[in-house]
């Protein structure tokens, strides 16, 4: 497998895989991609030990620049949607603890 055709098939799948975390907004959306994004990654993973297995440490640090970049701003995207589904888990939870609360008010009266 050629040095270039490789770098640029991962850094379509990257860039891909960028898209498709910004798209993910909606629960639906979300549970309808992640198999998707799931092949993605399996696929950028194997790329990257294929490269790994056939070429110098300075050959791919020249390949491509671009390439790190999107890795970093998928973690960073990976990291605001985990965030994200923290954030409305406490809130659901905060809203059970409410109506429970509301429920006991409600049967002690």
């Amino acid at each position: 497998m050629e040095l270039r055709s490789t770098g640029s098939r991962l850094r379509f799948l990257l860039a891909d895989l960028l898209t498709k975390l910004d798209g993910l907004s909606e629960e639906k959306q979300f549970f309808e991609s992640i198999e998707t994004i799931k092949g993605e990654i399996t696929e950028i993973l194997q790329l990257k030990l294929l490269l790994k297995k056939n070429y110098k440490q300075d050959q791919l640090e020249n390949l491509d620049f671009t390439l790190n970049l999107l890795a970093k701003q998928i973690q960073e995207k990976f990291d605001n949607i985990i965030e994200a589904k923290k954030q409305e888990m406490t809130d659901v939870s905060k809203q059970i603890k409410n109506l429970q609360n509301s429920k006991n008010l409600a049967f002690y009266r």
